[in-house]
């Protein structure tokens, strides 16, 4: 009877187990609370960039995160972003942008929209560029939200 007693109580242990419920999982964010913190990372990065803080700026994306620039320039990982945008950043300003459409699916966000930037260079004359962009931005585990895709386009520069 011994012998039975202590195949039993693993049996028993085990089998309980089992029977538990599923850990809850997190309440999926409503479409609202998705556009917020989407906007709160594009508020957080052009606040960032008119202070020209690279840095600051590359910490918005994830640490997969691709940028694509309107010249076809590649920047993947915080580490090439900041230095593509510790190089723009100084000769760029009065940055704008509209978003045309945003869109939200579980965990993962697209905004695509137009932008337009005063571009300074030293012994030239100052011009307007302006473009269009999409970006993708992803939740990650711990509830953040970062940019995984950057992409723009650029219209001919005016002066």
């Amino acid at each position: 009877m011994v012998r039975i007693r202590s195949l039993l109580l693993p049996t028993v242990l085990v089998t309980l187990a089992a029977c538990q419920a599923p850990p809850a999982e997190e309440p999926m964010m409503s479409a609202a609370e998705v556009r917020a913190a989407v906007d709160q990372v594009r508020t957080a990065w052009f606040e960032l960039a008119a202070q020209d803080d690279a840095a600051g700026v590359a910490a918005l994306y994830a640490s997969d995160a691709v940028l694509v620039d309107a010249e076809g320039t590649v920047a993947r990982g915080p580490a090439e972003i900041e230095a593509f945008w510790a190089q723009g950043f100084p000769v760029a300003s009065d940055l704008q942008s509209e978003v045309l459409e945003f869109r939200a699916a579980g965990d993962v966000a697209y905004e695509t929209g137009t932008y337009s930037q005063t571009i300074t260079i030293p012994d030239m004359d100052a011009m307007t560029v302006s473009g269009n962009y999409a970006v993708v931005s992803e939740q990650q585990a711990d509830g953040s939200w970062k940019i995984t895709m950057h992409v723009s386009s650029q219209h001919p520069p005016t002066m």
